[in-house]
């Protein structure tokens, strides 16, 4: 049995340029936990998990091209 309501129990992982996207179905939105190997995660938010794919991307892309981030 698990302590998470229901709607939560779908987890996905996806990655983008060395990132980890974890997206979690909520009751209501979609989440995403965004982040590098050791590297806290940034949240997002989305109403369905297309959206949620499009602003992870998005937010990963423009952190890559930010000087001193991006490929090591």
């Amino acid at each position: 049995m698990s302590n998470h309501p229901e709607g939560e129990r779908v987890v996905e992982l996806v990655e983008h340029q060395g990132h980890k996207i974890r997206l979690r179905r909520t009751a209501a939105d979609w989440i995403a936990f965004v982040a590098r190997r050791r590297e806290r995660p940034v949240v997002i938010l989305a109403s369905d998990r297309e959206a949620l794919l499009a602003k992870a991307f998005t937010w990963i892309d423009q952190e890559a091209g930010q000087p001193g981030k991006g490929s090591d």
